[in-house]
């Protein structure tokens, strides 16, 4: 696995890249409350979107979902 760091200014948040990935293991040191949304889009979440949902949720975590359409405006 890799990892990039993408730097806003004061903020700062890594991009893991990697096959294989453990969801549960990458995204339970940054959620630190209870409620957690995911924000996909109509591509990538049927790939994806129930994985890291169902490990959010093994979690203890509520999940809300968010599903965009493709493109940026």
């Amino acid at each position: 696995m890799q990892t990039l760091h993408v730097e806003l200014g004061e903020r700062r948040y890594p991009i893991f890249i990697g096959s294989q990935l453990d969801p549960k293991q990458l995204l339970e040191p940054y959620i630190h409350g209870q409620q957690v949304m995911i924000v996909s889009n109509v591509t990538v979440a049927p790939l994806y979107l129930s994985h890291y949902q169902e490990a959010l949720e093994s979690l203890g975590k509520t999940v809300a979902t968010c599903i965009l359409p493709d493109g940026e405006k």
